[in-house]
């Protein structure tokens, strides 16, 4: 009633009309049916006794409980409309962006609920729906804006830091879910390395590299050969064996976690060992101290404390320090009046 104008209705309720849209200039109207609607209870007529068990009455109508989240996906819905309607478009008619969007980075999609969402590289991880895939906002509208302060409030944050990063397929499962440290490891013709110093992997990748293919069929042939003559022997095999995996034939790039790390290797190699002959036993201790000082190097602060100068390294999961730092000395067990002028 409230949508019409005044002309459409008698004086007395003209003016009554009148009044409630002055009242409420600028504000959006719906209607709400008579049996979700609270007010109507009453004004219909109400037994007292029956009020207590009317849940409609306490509550209100069910669509006012609903969780908020169902809100925000309709607001970032439709900010999303507004701003990057060619990219969906594009997605709903073709399945990709245009070449000249500034969205193509993040491999965006569109989920259930009609959101714009980042591709991203975690698919494969643990993580939270929402955290592998968040929704896209641009930085620039207040929706987005309201969204940043609310958090800022909420959890007293003096600031705000983003990451952009550039977007390649899905990380395997292997580097994106929690385990043992060397259980999925890959490998490249750069060592000796021992198995038995870290402990036997589960997993071990590699590229198609003729000797890798030609160990990994070797392996299989002798584990054939087991099975066939002792069924206990095999079982046991199988329990503690290691699955071989092969990256994509000519594509170097899925090895380039532990790539990275042999260009490390050989950086030091070349300016310690340079064009010096090394006996094994010495070549051994040498790639042992690499890997000493390539498992201490810092991934990030251990705390935000100013005045904590370490840093979380790889050797942290290993040993519970770094391998290169100092040795503190353990005072806790030496009396006061022995720490003074900081002398233990």
């Amino acid at each position: 009633m409230v949508k019409y104008t005044c002309q459409s209705f008698k004086t007395f309720v003209a003016n009554r009309v009148a009044k409630v849209q002055e009242l409420t200039e600028g504000f959006q109207w719906n209607h709400v049916p008579s049996v979700l609607n609270p007010a109507d209870l009453v004004s219909r007529g109400l037994r007292p006794c029956d009020l207590p068990n009317l849940r409609l009455w306490w509550h209100g109508p069910q669509f006012l409980e609903k969780d908020i989240d169902q809100a925000e996906t309709k607001l970032i819905r439709m900010v999303q409309e507004q701003v990057f309607l060619a990219e969906i478009k594009g997605l709903q008619s073709k399945g990709v962006v245009s070449p000249n969007s500034k969205l193509r980075n993040l491999n965006p999609f569109i989920d259930s609920d009609g959101l714009l969402r980042v591709g991203g590289r975690l698919n494969n991880s643990d993580l939270p729906y929402v955290n592998k895939h968040p929704a896209i906002l641009p930085g620039n509208h207040n929706l987005n804006v309201q969204i940043i302060v609310h958090f800022h409030r909420k959890n007293l944050h003096t600031g705000a830091s983003s990451l952009l990063h550039y977007l390649m397929g899905n990380l395997p499962r292997d580097r994106v879910v929690p385990d043992y440290p060397f259980n999925c490891s890959g490998v490249d013709f750069c060592g000796p390395f021992m198995i038995s110093r870290r402990g036997k992997c589960a997993k071990l990748y590699s590229d198609n590299r003729k000797t890798f293919v030609g160990a990994n069929k070797e392996l299989k042939r002798f584990l054939k050969l087991i099975e066939d003559s002792d069924d206990n022997l095999a079982g046991f095999l199988s329990a503690e064996g290691i699955e071989w995996k092969f990256i994509p034939p000519r594509a170097s790039s899925f090895g380039g976690l532990w790539e990275a790390l042999v260009k490390s290797i050989k950086y030091h190699l070349r300016r310690v060992v340079s064009g010096s002959n090394l006996t094994y036993e010495e070549f051994l201790t040498v790639c042992i101290q690499i890997e000493g000082i390539l498992n201490s190097r810092p991934l990030c602060p251990l705390s935000s404390n100013s005045d904590d100068l370490n840093a979380l390294t790889p050797a942290h999961f290993l040993i519970g320090r770094s391998m290169t730092s100092v040795v503190e000395p353990n005072l806790i067990e030496l009396k006061e009046n022995a720490l003074k002028n900081g002398n233990g």
